[in-house]
């Protein structure tokens, strides 16, 4: 009984201490002691309020979010040209032309050019200085060399700077190079089976009414020559082509560069061309992947470009890989069945072989030939 009674005083003592700790704290604490005794309505309130504050502060908080990369933004170089294309209209050929192109730093940082481009040495860009504030204007001088060809030349400059946007900003320089020494025919068309080539003659006259005279012509091989006089003046020259055959059988196109002493005559350019007696509609064949000892068939055409009857004589291949099979003939040609048998890969590191197919036309003097180039593919196929 007695062991009874101390327990029962040693809680009743424990709930009196906290009892009185609970009353102490709230003394201290007037907010916990409010929220104690808050009555209903008082709660509603301060729940209210604090929705309120809340949103001030989330509003409060949008508005700085707003203003951050107003007050963060990076200043920057911005380079407006006035006159991006400059044309020179109608010029002499290889002439000194000079130009401007005017620009302005339109932003707020300062422009750093590092350097004026050219596609070419025909254009010589010029600037005095590399740096300019926001609001300074410059200017690039361009001195252009026109080309010696007749028509239209177009040629591009590039500003190399730290606008962000534009760092290679593209400049434009036109014009049209127009000679003062006019002829005629613009090409030579020729032919293998005529006399002479049937080479047309060449005139050559003044159109501003100055006289002048030739200093040189020269061809392709010297395929064409022409005989004159350096020393005579003239307003208008009739030049007779001489064609060498042999020559022109193995350069079939090619140019004729007559060079005038007239200032604004440029170079006088003709291109000529010829036919080939024959043409083979595939002069070279490609195999990829190629399986060895496996034939691959192709059809070769051989064509006359002068109506003349086509007759094989012979064939010969170079390897042994290429063979004909069969020939036809029609009115101005051969169909011709090729067969072509790739070797067997002795060797796994060369992936290639080739050979070729020489045929020999009746009265012809050259042969036509027939190139087969084959590829094995990495990993050779197993034999069967």
């Amino acid at each position: 009984m007695k062991l009874n009674r101390t327990i029962i005083l040693v809680v009743i003592g424990s709930v009196a201490l906290n009892l009185q700790s609970g009353c102490q704290e709230a003394e201290k604490n007037p907010r916990l002691q409010q929220k104690i005794t808050a009555t209903p309505s008082e709660t509603t309130k301060v729940v209210q309020d604090k929705k309120q504050q809340e949103k001030k502060i989330e509003r409060a908080s949008i508005q700085v979010q707003a203003q951050k990369p107003q007050q963060s933004e990076v200043k920057k170089a911005v380079i407006k040209v006035t006159e991006k294309t400059h044309h020179f209209g109608k010029v002499a050929p290889n002439r000194k032309y000079d130009c401007e192109f005017k620009f302005t730093n339109v932003g707020d940082a300062t422009l750093k050019i590092t350097r004026i481009q050219s596609t070419c040495g025909c254009t010589v860009p010029q600037l005095k200085k590399k740096s300019y504030e926001p609001g300074e204007s410059g200017t690039i001088k361009v001195t252009f060399r026109t080309p010696t060809r007749q028509g239209s030349t177009t040629k591009r400059l590039y500003i190399l700077s730290n606008d962000k946007k534009n760092p290679r900003l593209g400049l434009t320089l036109k014009a049209t190079v127009e000679l003062k020494v006019d002829f005629e025919p613009k090409s030579l068309d020729l032919s293998l089976k005529a006399e002479n080539a049937d080479a047309k003659p060449i005139t050559i006259k003044s159109k501003d009414g100055k006289p002048f005279a030739i200093k040189s012509i020269t061809t392709t091989r010297d395929v064409i020559s022409a005989d004159f006089d350096s020393t005579v003046e003239n307003k208008e020259f009739v030049i007779v082509p001489k064609v060498n055959m042999d020559e022109l059988k193995n350069n079939l196109r090619g140019s004729i560069r007559i060079n005038v002493t007239h200032p604004e005559a440029g170079n006088i350019n003709i291109p000529y061309s010829a036919k080939a007696l024959f043409d083979i509609s595939r002069p070279r064949i490609v195999i990829q992947n190629a399986d060895p000892e496996k034939p691959v068939l192709k059809t070769v055409w051989i064509t006359s470009n002068y109506g003349d009857k086509i007759e094989i004589e012979s064939v010969s291949s170079q390897k042994g890989h290429i063979e004909l099979l069969s020939r036809e003939y029609e009115e101005n040609g051969v169909k011709c069945e090729v067969r072509i048998t790739p070797p067997q890969q002795t060797n796994e590191s060369k992936r290639y072989f080739r050979d070729e197919l020489k045929i020999k036309i009746k009265n012809g003097k050259d042969d036509l030939s027939v190139f087969c180039n084959g590829w094995y593919p990495r990993e050779p196929a197993e034999s069967k």
